[in-house]
């Protein structure tokens, strides 16, 4: 008897579980305005290393640039002289 009790018990349960899955999901679908789950997106670790070596290019791009700058004056200069 005892069993057949917690086996009832049981049966209760899980009708409970799955009459409020289906009530939320008839609420979800009957709601106009789509429920966001996540409202920012996550950024990708690799999103953030490739962007990191893309940022690091641009930055010794520059200074290399910037150092022919500075050598050519320092050129114009001395032939200035």
């Amino acid at each position: 008897m005892k069993r057949f009790n917690k086996f009832t018990e049981d049966v209760d349960k899980v009708a409970a579980l799955k009459a409020k899955q289906r009530a939320t999901v008839d609420k979800f679908k009957s709601s106009k305005t789509p429920v966001q789950q996540t409202p920012e997106r996550k950024v990708h670790s690799g999103d953030v290393a490739t962007q990191n070596m893309i940022d690091k290019k641009r930055a010794v791009a520059k200074a290399a640039a910037r150092k022919s700058e500075i050598r050519a004056e320092i050129q114009k200069e001395k032939q200035d002289k």
